[in-house]
Formats: structure tokens, sequence, C-alpha cells
């Protein structure tokens, strides 16, 4: 029987040098190395209005965090005044704004991507598409804006009152 061509499934990402691996291994039968050809899946390139759109919902989501942080930090200043006339230092009112905006943020965060998860794979559902997230992109967006609303709500601390600096 003669055959024009091999087919086989590979993996997603195949070696580079896989043909000539494959040379080596099939000349023995008589393959030609010249009819050695590896087709690699095309994987379309991010389109940049996702990158935009992920830069913009960023930008809403600190926004949206440090207003919630803000007011939170507002609701806290009395215990904050206390933490301050006890003796603790300003470290210690930073540190927990940093962990109070780390806990909104990512509660909020989580919210997100799985309810825009759910919105996506009800519109894609039904007309059997598959919903694939970039899940390192995900994550690396979530943890970035946490991260980033942290280290705000640390700088931007509430302050104190002039008599208890002076102390």
């Amino acid at each position: 029987m003669l055959t024009d061509g091999y087919r086989a499934t590979l993996p997603a990402e195949p070696a580079a040098d896989l043909e000539e691996r494959l040379g080596k291994v099939l000349e023995p039968l008589g393959v030609p190395t010249s009819e050695i050809h590896v087709e690699r899946v095309y994987q379309p390139p991010l389109p940049a209005r996702w990158s935009v759109m992920l830069t913009i919902g960023a930008a809403v989501a600190l926004l949206s965090a440090m207003t919630a942080v803000a007011g939170s930090a507002q609701e806290i200043r009395p215990r904050m005044l206390l933490l301050r006339v006890i003796g603790f230092p300003g470290g210690v009112q930073r540190r927990v704004l940093a962990v109070q905006a780390a806990v909104i943020v990512g509660l909020a965060m989580l919210l997100g991507v799985v309810g825009g998860w759910l919105v996506a794979g009800s519109q894609l559902w039904p007309q059997h598409i598959p919903v694939t997230l970039p899940w390192p992109t995900v994550l690396a967006t979530a943890f970035g804006v946490t991260a980033l609303a942290s280290a705000a709500a640390a700088a931007l601390r509430p302050r104190t009152d002039a008599r208890l600096r002076e102390r």
C-alpha cells in the first residue's frame, strides 16, 4: 500500500526539533526526510482590544476598591486613633488598612471573575462553544490589582490629630 503522507496527533506545543528527530527515526523505514513536515496549531495573538478592556477594567476595579477602602478607613478612624493613643506606631495602622484593602479587593475580584465566567458561559453554552479563560492573565490581573490596592491603602492611611502627633 502506498500513501502520500502520515498523520499523527501531537501535543499542543511539539518540540522545535521534532522534524529532525522524526527523520532520524523514520529513515530506517525508508521514509525520506524531505517529506516530513510538522504542522503547528495556529494560535492567534491576544487582540489589542482585550488588553485595553483589561486595563480599563483594572482601573475601574482599583478606583472602586479605593473608594470602598477609603469609606472603610473613615469608619474605623476612631479605632485607629485609639490605637495611636495607646502607643501603636503608624505602621500598625498601615498594615490594618493594607489587609483590609486586600480582603475587600480580593473578594471583589473573586466575584468579578466568577460572575464574568458565568455570563460568558451563559452566552456561549447554547452555541456549544467551550469557555476558555487565559488563567495566567486572569490570576496575574487579580493579584496585581489586589497588591496595588493594598499598597495604596497602606500609603494613604487616615491622618491623625495634630495633638496626638506631638506626644
